[in-house]
């Protein structure tokens, strides 16, 4: 678990046995009119899947961005050594019948989301994630700056 304040707001990040990163944000009600009370009006903010359990956490100093280390299930990192296996056969022998079914994959076809088979790297235990609302861009680390997306840093998922 881990807590930043960041202006007016409270961030509380809390990741249980799951690979889930919970977000609660909290707004001590002086912040929102000149009454000067410190009650805290606080809600879920959001939850955020990650690739495995969490391992250790950063997180910005604007609590915009969390960065975090992740476990791997092995099978995940085995299926991607054994990728590379098939991939190495088939370009040592590319008429064999059994391995031309994954010609596609071997190629980074778009159907294998662009990307050719790779040994497992360092980057594939870490996780970035963004607290950033929704629809909008926030383009620093440090300071709590929110914007509308610019035209192209977006894409319509259907």
């Amino acid at each position: 678990m881990s807590a930043l304040r960041c202006c007016c707001r409270h961030l509380l990040f809390a990741s249980l046995t799951n690979p889930t990163l919970l977000v609660f944000e909290m707004v001590p009600l002086g912040c929102l009119n000149a009454s000067g009370t410190t009650a805290l009006v606080s809600s879920f903010d959001n939850e955020i899947a990650l690739l495995g359990p969490l391992r250790t956490l950063h997180v910005s100093n604007n609590a915009q961005y969390a960065f975090g280390a992740v476990d791997r299930q092995r099978f995940v990192l085995a299926s991607m050594e054994r990728m590379v296996e098939v991939c190495n056969a088939l370009a040592a022998n590319p008429s064999d019948p059994f391995l031309q079914s994954y010609a596609g994959a071997c190629a980074g076809s778009a159907a294998s989301g662009g990307q050719k088979p790779r040994l497992p790297a360092v980057a594939d235990f870490l996780q970035v994630v963004s607290t950033c609302i929704s629809g909008s861009y926030c383009p620093s680390f440090n300071t709590e700056v929110v914007q509308q997306q610019p035209a192209g840093h977006y894409r319509c998922v259907v």
